[in-house]
């Protein structure tokens, strides 16, 4: 399916320049099935996976959250740098008073 799908969307974009636009008969009827395909694709597509179902009574809520993603390793140094520059601040200004 990887090699399949370059080569419709190819088929799709020379369809509507040749074809539509350039007058190319032969384009026309290939992008018409590489348009074709895609719309038997999309429509076969899976359907979306349902995670919970459940309904509701009168006065219940629901909540959604998300959770942060861990920092990544680029954060966690930047932190590290803020922090350990944060400290020599404020070691420099107990000094000063």
């Amino acid at each position: 399916m990887s090699l399949v799908k370059p080569l419709l969307d190819s088929a799709r974009r020379r369809g509507l320049s040749k074809g539509v636009l350039g007058g190319s008969r032969l384009w026309l009827a290939l992008g018409g099935l590489a348009w074709g395909l895609r719309a038997v694709q999309w429509a076969l597509r899976p359907d979306p996976r349902t995670i919970y179902k459940k309904s509701l009574e009168q006065g219940q809520t629901l909540v959604i959250s998300a959770v942060a993603p861990p920092p990544r390793r680029r954060q966690r140094r930047r932190q590290r740098r803020r922090d350990r520059r944060d400290a020599a601040r404020s070691a420099r200004r107990t000094r000063r008073d």
